[in-house]
């Protein structure tokens, strides 16, 4: 079976945007495979919406802010470089400001943090970091790593974890409270979609969503997701 790329393109353009990534994503991807343009090569396909984001001008880099959050959600596509090569394309970067990765366990893969810590080695990426870790793991995965998270993404519900905010504190992590959910997209929920529009039902490996915003005014001006299956 060949792989599968979708491309969302602008969120803030086609008014999709929600505060429930899931919800959120299955929107982009309807609307994506209703109006978007199928492009087929030797071994993967293609789905890019007409909203397709603007590449980024480099003079005016400076003022943009990049948040990426890659979402792993096959234990077997542990690489994430095709994922980032697919994202500087998209958007005609070379850097990221901020990577924040969702593992497909709670506890974030070595392997994919030396990766990570690479590209920032490199100058790729500015800052990490990881998501709904508790206080134990988030310690004991700190102390296996060359660099370190500097941003922790918090799913709340009722109660804050104040005793986890204490140790992120104490360690120079920020703690970054979200209404993102582990599992964003599942292999049932993508096969659903795919079959209603008449393709072949195709398994989630990763999800990269990317929000661009302007730094001295908080203002975000693209947001979008790249989804690959198989």
């Amino acid at each position: 079976m060949s792989s599968l790329f979708i491309y969302t393109g602008n969120l803030m353009r086609n008014h999709i945007v929600t505060t429930d990534s899931n919800k959120e994503i299955i929107d982009a991807i309807e609307d994506t495979l209703t109006f978007g343009c199928h492009s087929e090569y030797s071994h993967y396909k293609e789905i890019c919406n007409y909203w397709l984001p603007n590449k980024v001008n480099p003079s005016d880099r400076p003022e943009l802010d990049i948040t990426v959050k890659f979402y792993s959600l096959d234990p077997s596509c542990c690489s994430i470089h095709d994922a980032l090569d697919r994202l500087n394309i998209l958007l005609n970067i070379d850097r990221i400001d901020s990577f924040i990765l969702s593992p497909y366990t709670d506890l974030p893969s070595l392997d994919t943090w030396k990766q990570l810590e690479l590209q920032v080695l490199e100058g790729r990426i500015s800052q990490l970091g990881v998501t709904d870790l508790c206080q134990d793991t988030l310690d004991d995965f700190i102390k296996n790593t060359c660099i370190q998270p500097t941003l922790h993404h918090v799913h709340v519900n009722d109660q804050l974890p104040l005793d986890l905010l204490a140790f992120s504190k104490g360690k120079g992590i920020e703690s970054i409270y979200n209404g993102d959910t582990g599992m964003i997209l599942s292999s049932h929920e993508l096969s659903h979609l795919l079959t209603r529009h008449q393709m072949e039902p195709h398994h989630p490996q990763w999800v990269i969503k990317y929000t661009i915003s302007i730094s001295s005014r908080n203002i975000v001006t693209d947001k979008g997701y790249i989804i690959a299956a198989k």
